[in-house]
Order: structure tokens, then sequence, then C-alpha cells
């Protein structure tokens, strides 16, 4: 039997379950889906780094005596085409959005398909309630998966080398109407120009990254709040693309623990990833719409969006926040509550604007957590914040970025103002600021008109 070992978001050949895998013949392909890759522009750096990691995933599998076939294509095209061709089954690993779910559907219509778990700990149907129902608040999720954690989940597949079907592997096979053209292993024969940009977790490997995280965990609890001094993991965008797997960061994170280490607060961390996981997977409708049944009549004003974009709102920390995330993909984690209750509270814009910007933008863009976290910040999703509470942004600053370092580093216009001036609304409202605007709103008063507006419609919907 010939078997089609597909590559997802599983760049790596330790702990990979497809690998694990007994069979005669295996064919380890990554696809270029073209329906994915026509959300990005042709310099989106987030495309050089797949890139890359399929390039290294490629040198891994020579290595151990196998390879890697690129495709560029619609997947259902491109399995059709592997049919013909003598394969009569493919394995990957699981993916749980609605879009992913509906992709795979179609491929089990072509070909005999076996589906593995890897990019969580849980399947996101295993955590529930007494009464079989999902959980819709994370307290008593974690609980519950905590105690569930075992060895079961922890479990590490073996390398299983397996002979390779004879392939052209030297060439990208881009399938189209039934065409195929073979070209050079390059970005460019997909339809784009690398461009690498200084993102620190993308630049460093999961093995230095978890390093770095056994000299920080004994202090993550509070020094993860503070963008300046940049103590988070930084491992979300590994864990997206699975250059480590959930259950390797689990038992390294298991073993500190073992050594005397605190690590329950990134733990933590790591089930509020499955939590929301299980939300957007047994509440298809909140991918787009609100988790609560409630419908706020958002202002949606362009031109605040566009200043809230471009880190011109002239609030220091929501505009380094942004500038931060549009120049490295990355933003702090403190700092995405922030900017996420400005643009929802104090500029009325509909969480699903900001939700899809991150989307954008972020390299270590998960579809549950970016979702379950924007309606968190919007009081519109589960386990929500309730929505008389409005983020501070300038008490935020004060407390996170006491000395503006943070900010100073990303808006250089304010680099000879004292940390106390940039933390005050009203000052900012008085001094002028070469090349820096003014605040575009009063935060008090964009924060009370937002808590009376949800308190009406929170009201008025409940009794709907």
């Amino acid at each position: 039997m010939k078997t089609v070992f597909w590559f997802r978001r599983d760049f790596r050949i330790e702990d990979n379950p497809v690998l694990a895998a007994p069979c005669e013949i295996c064919l380890p392909i990554f696809i270029f889906d073209k329906n994915i890759l026509g959300d990005f522009k042709a310099n989106d750096p987030r495309i050089t780094f797949i890139f890359n990691k399929v390039k290294k995933l490629k040198n891994d599998l020579m290595k151990n005596g196998m390879n890697l076939a690129i495709f560029y294509g619609c997947p259902d095209e491109i399995f059709r085409y592997l049919k013909k061709e003598g394969y009569n089954k493919v394995i990957f690993s699981q993916d749980y959005t609605r879009r992913s779910i509906e992709r795979d559907r179609q491929i089990s219509e072509i070909i005999d398909t076996t589906i593995v778990r890897d990019n969580f700990l849980f399947h996101p149907s295993e955590i529930k309630k007494n009464d079989g129902t999902p959980y819709k608040m994370f307290s008593p999720f974690y609980r519950t998966a905590k105690n569930k954690m075992d060895e079961s989940q922890l479990i590490k597949f073996p390398f299983n080398y397996s002979k390779i079907a004879g392939f052209n592997y030297d060439n990208i096979y881009i399938i189209e109407n039934n065409e195929i053209i073979k070209k050079p292993i390059s970005i460019e024969n997909i339809g784009f120009v690398e461009n690498c940009v200084d993102n620190f977790a993308a630049d460093k490997s999961p093995e230095y990254l978890c390093e770095r995280l056994k000299n920080l965990i004994n202090n993550y609890e509070s020094n993860r709040e503070y963008p300046a001094l940049d103590e988070t993991s930084h491992l979300g965008v590994h864990l997206r693309f699975g250059t480590i797997s959930i259950r390797e960061l689990v038992r390294f994170v298991k073993s500190l623990k073992e050594d005397g280490f605190q690590t329950e607060t990134f733990m933590k961390q790591l089930l509020w990833r499955e939590f929301f996981n299980s939300v957007l997977y047994n509440f298809p409708h909140s991918e787009f719409e609100n988790f609560k049944d409630v419908e706020i009549p958002w202002e949606n004003d362009l031109k605040f969006f566009e200043h809230w974009k471009n880190g011109t709102t002239g609030v220091p920390i929501v505009d380094a926040a942004m500038r931060q995330l549009n120049k490295t993909g990355y933003m702090h984690n403190r700092l995405r509550m922030v900017v996420a209750s400005f643009l929802t509270k104090d500029l009325h814009t509909d969480w699903r604007w900001g939700e899809e910007y991150f989307k954008q933008k972020l390299f270590d863009y998960e579809a549950s957590s970016n979702i379950g976290s924007w309606q968190w910040a919007a009081s519109t999703g589960c386990d929500a914040q309730p929505y008389f509470r409005v983020f501070n942004p300038y008490r935020q600053a004060e407390k996170f970025d006491k000395d503006a370092e943070f900010i100073k580093k990303w808006v250089p216009e304010l680099q000879s103002f004292k940390a106390g001036d940039i933390h005050s609304e009203d000052k900012l409202f008085e001094i002028d600021v070469k090349n820096y605007t003014r605040p575009v709103c009063r935060h008090e008063t964009e924060s009370r008109k937002s808590i009376e507006l949800f308190r009406i419609h929170f009201k008025t919907d409940r009794k709907a």
C-alpha cells in the first residue's frame, strides 16, 4: 500500500505521530494551499518563515533517509492526482476550524484518510462538564483538564523510518486545472518574494526558547506582564507551526516542576490555548459572530481604525504596541489585551475588524486563541471580562511600563519626554510633540459611553 504522509502544521520529525505510522511505501508531502495563500500579500514575511521551515523539514527527512515532495495548488486537485498515481491512503494531523474540517471532509471523499491528533493535548470535544456539555468558563475547564492530563496525552511518538516512493523530489509540483507543472523549489515559484523581518521567536529554535524558558519560569508569573522585560516564552509561533510538539513542551515543563521550578502559571497559559480551541470547535458560530447573544451597534469609524492600525492614535502604549506588531509580526500578550480593549471600548469598533487585522500580521496567529481573546476583550465572548470593565491604557502603561522604556523604543517621538507626562492623558492633550498627534479621544468619556451602550444592549438582548 502506498501512503501519503501529509505535513501541515507539524514541521518536525521528532515526536510526530504522522511519521510514527507504519506503512510499506510512503510519500511525505507538503502542500502550499492556494486557497489559503490567496489571503496573503506577495511579500508577507510569514510565508518566508513557512517556506524556510518546509525546506528545513525536507532536509531533516533527507538526513534520515526520507524526503519531502512539495506541491502548490488546491488539496482536492492534488489528491485526485495522487490517487491516479496509485496512492490509496493519506495520514495527517487534525485541524479544528470550520475551513479545515470542510477541506478534510472533501479529501476523505477522494482518498482513504487516517487522522491523528497532534496540535493540542486534548480533542476539543474531550473536556466536558458532568452533563456532557462543553465548558464556557475557563476556571472549571482548567481544573478538569489539569486533573485529566496523564501520560496518554504526553506519549512520545517514535520516528518510524518508512521506504519512500520513487518521486521527483527536486521540484515543486504545481497542479492547476488538471495541468502539472514542475518548477525549481523557490518561494518565487509559489508567487511570493522573500521577506525576512526581525521576529525574535521566528529567528530562534524551539530548543533555544525552551532553555530560555528554564531561566525565566520561576519569575514568569510577574515578569511576563512587562513588555520592556520581554520575558514571555515566545513559543507560540512554534506551537502554531509544530516545530515543537505540544507534548514535548509539556513534558519539558513537567520535568522542570519535578526539579522544583514554579511552572503552574505557564501551564495555565497552555491550557488557555486548549480552552479556546474547545470553544471554537463546540461553538463554531463564534468564529464570525458574538459568542453571547448580544448585538452591539459598533460605530466602525474608518479614520479611527486606520489610526489604530498604524499606531497613530496619540495614546502611547497603544501606538507602541501596534508599531511593534507592524514591524515584527509580534505583540506582547498584555498589550494585545490593551489594544483590543482600546479599539472596542474607546473607539467603538467591531472586534472582528481587530481580529482580522491581527490575523494579517501575527506570526503566532492561532484562530481559536485570537478569536477567543478578542471576544474576551470586547465582552462578547465566553468567560469574557464584564462589559463594565474597560482597560485604561494610561494606567496600564504606568503599571506595566513605568519608565516608558517600551513606549520610547517604539514611539521615538516621545524619547525626550518624562514617563509621567507620557502616562498622563491630560499632559498629552496639553503639550506639542513634534510629528506625533494628540490622543484621538478622551478615555474616560469614551469608556463611560461604552459601558452605558453595553449595559443597554446586554439588558435588552437578554430580555428578547
